[in-house]
């Protein structure tokens, strides 16, 4: 949503209607100035058949004004641009015939937003919410991806920045799943500032990572920064998590994210922040700074040991180890000195002195006995 008194950039040009949306050149400046309907991917590409487009990005800018989009297909097969101020309603459902719709047949990677993102070196989304479902359940390539905003980023010479997104979507995938980007393949930078997933993420087959904000990360650097996760993840494979499922490559930071969700894989690894890392960085936030030169996972227990261990930690607390200590209580770090009393402590200087005086006086209790013995006429006879 939008303040009542919000006008979009000068210059923009309206958008009233679902044509108006598809003529949009690929570097223009718009806005919504209606609610509308899409049953069709943007795409400007120039026509190779009668059928088919060749794919092209979209570099632009555009501004939802607070407006609402539904859709039944991603906005648009790849983008590159600015876009913001946007609800999205409706659902996408990926299949193996989709390659009959000729704009979404090349790709495995699903968003309500793009597919996927391999151009512009800032690109951002901003104030967008996603109620639509995202389903990519086809068998489409092996980078099959699916996300609430995006579906994959993979631009080496790019940055893309997620503010105050939300996701209340269920997302669900066949490989890389995640609340607001399935998968960051490549990237410069990928940042997360005040994202939000509300929808079940999940898969619907034996091989995939799921995560509440970002299943995947190649990028150099990902920064999430006051992310929640509220729902429920779970993953066929063996890779899941709060804020990402798996950090392969790369450094990360986090700062004062939440997960409040269950998390639960099939097998192996799950973490409330992290499922599992493979990456040489560093990875510094929520947990104390740390280099990383090996995997860091917490493996599921036996559930009613697994609820022993959740009674025993405090909320919205973060611990480490086994058996768990809290580092960090409401994103803050946990410092014992700081809750010590410094005063009404013993003093071990003080208790050491003690413990000198009494064991003078014991010595000086058993010389005056010997000097006791020494005095008696027999004892004197024999020393004599």
């Amino acid at each position: 949503s939008v303040a009542a008194d919000y006008k979009p950039a000068e210059g923009a040009i309206a958008i009233t209607d679902a044509a108006g949306f598809a003529a949009m050149a690929a570097d223009g400046n718009y806005y919504l100035a209606n609610d509308i309907t899409l049953d069709a991917t943007w795409n400007a590409g120039a026509a190779v058949s009668s059928t088919y487009k060749e794919n092209t990005a979209f570099t632009g800018t555009l501004d939802g004004n607070g407006k609402t989009v539904t859709i039944s297909v991603p906005m648009f097969v790849d983008f590159g641009g600015k876009i913001k101020n946007l609800t999205i309603n409706g659902s996408v459902t990926a299949l193996a015939a989709d390659a009959e719709l000729p704009a979404l047949a090349s790709n495995g990677a699903r968003g309500a937003i793009a597919c996927y993102s391999t151009c512009g070196t800032d690109v951002v989304f901003e104030n967008i919410v996603n109620n639509a479902p995202i389903a990519a359940i086809g068998n489409l390539s092996g980078d099959d991806c699916a996300g609430g905003i995006l579906g994959k980023f993979e631009n080496a010479e790019g940055a893309v920045k997620f503010i105050n997104c939300e996701n209340n979507g269920a997302i669900t995938g066949m490989n890389q799943v995640g609340g607001i980007l399935g998968y960051a393949k490549k990237g410069l930078s990928i940042t997360f500032e005040n994202c939000t997933n509300n929808g079940e993420i999940k898969e619907n087959v034996a091989n995939a990572y799921c995560a509440g904000i970002l299943c995947r990360s190649d990028a150099e650097l990902t920064t999430f920064t006051g992310c929640i996760n509220n729902a429920p993840i779970s993953s066929g494979k063996d890779q899941a998590g709060g804020m990402i499922a798996y950090a392969s490559k790369g450094s990360y930071v986090f700062e004062g994210c939440v997960n409040k969700g269950e998390i639960a894989p099939t097998v192996g690894k799950a973490g409330g922040l992290i499922g599992t890392t493979c990456t040489f960085g560093k990875i510094e936030g929520s947990t104390e700074k740390k280099e990383c030169a090996a995997r860091a996972f917490l493996r599921p227990v036996d559930e009613e040991d697994f609820k022993k261990l959740l009674n025993a930690i405090p909320e919205y607390s973060t611990a480490v180890g086994v058996p768990a200590r809290v580092v960090r209580q409401h994103g803050k770090k946990v410092v014992p000195s700081e809750k010590l009393d410094q005063v009404h402590i013993p003093d071990p200087v003080s208790q050491e002195l003690c413990n000198v005086t009494r064991r003078m006086i014991a010595l000086e209790k058993k010389v005056a006995a010997l000097e006791e013995k020494s005095e008696h006429p027999l004892a004197r006879a024999v020393i004599e």
